[in-house]
């Protein structure tokens, strides 16, 4: 009864937009309020997710920075880059926050304005990873993507940026979630696999291959691959691999004797240089 009549009042002292029609009995209510002055009623509720007919589809994904994510079955989500198109504008009152009085007014009304251009790069990212997220888990039973070391991939600095407009780490978190919710399968590849670099086709795996070659054709049998689609691809084939039989995929590392041999032929390399 207690938090029913704090909606009440809620209600009579602001204008509210509730996002749900018929909102169930809370057990307990809270009021936020946002850097950029928005006030928000944050309700928790039991609920229970309605199953998801199970489609018996299975794909891989492999996400990226130039495009969001590629999926195996030739799909291709864009980027939106939500922070991209904010940048200039960010950039503009970040430098008038900066020149501005502390304490003053005007400082204030400008730190607003910056909270609000944070507040729609978030949402907007938000909204796209949350829709590509249920559009995912609703037509496939097993999603299969990669183990990304994000925390290492941010150090290098002409990626870092773009690597946290991509959001990548909280879209396989969102795909996660949700895909125990309505009991769906998630299969982790392991972060070691070269799947850009092994041949969908034929296996044959490339030595070199650069993050700006985007096309590469095999040298065993001569097909022409889309990196990023190459790589959704394999990634489906080991995870479907992991989800039948258990355990992860790892690339074969040389020999303890045979990284120090290397190790000594570079060395003698740089030392002749």
């Amino acid at each position: 009864m207690a938090s029913t009549t704090y909606l009440a009042m809620a209600a009579e002292i602001f204008t509210v937009k509730w996002s749900r029609k018929a909102i169930p009995h809370p057990s307990s209510i809270r009021l936020i309020r946002t850097a950029s002055g928005k006030y928000f009623v944050s309700l928790v509720v039991e609920t229970q997710p309605a199953p998801t007919p199970e489609t018996g589809e299975s794909v891989g994904v492999d996400f990226g920075v130039a495009r969001l994510a590629t999926l195996s079955n030739g799909e291709r989500i864009s980027n939106p880059k939500h922070g991209a198109k904010w940048q200039r504008r960010l950039a503009f009152y970040q430098k008038r926050l900066a020149r501005a009085t502390k304490g003053s007014k005007r400082r204030m009304r400008i730190k607003r304005h910056v909270a609000r251009i944070h507040e729609k790069i978030g949402n907007s990212r938000s909204d796209t990873l949350h829709k590509l997220s249920t559009d995912l888990v609703t037509r496939f039973d097993l999603i299969c993507v990669e183990d990304l070391n994000l925390r290492g991939m941010v150090k290098n600095h002409s990626l870092a940026r773009s690597l946290h407009d991509a959001s990548i780490g909280s879209a396989i978190r969102m795909i996660e979630e949700k895909a125990e919710r309505y009991g769906k399968n998630v299969v982790k590849i392991d972060r070691w696999f070269p799947s850009s670099k092994t041949c969908s086709d034929c296996g044959h795996i490339v030595e070199q291959l650069p993050l700006n070659v985007r096309e590469w054709t095999c040298p065993e049998c001569g097909t022409t691959h889309d990196r990023d689609a190459n790589a959704a691809a394999n990634i489906l084939a080991v995870g479907q691999t992991v989800s039948a039989h258990g355990g992860t995929v790892r690339r074969s590392r040389a020999k303890a004797s045979e990284r120090k041999s290397q190790r000594s032929v570079n060395r003698q390399g740089v030392n002749r240089a």
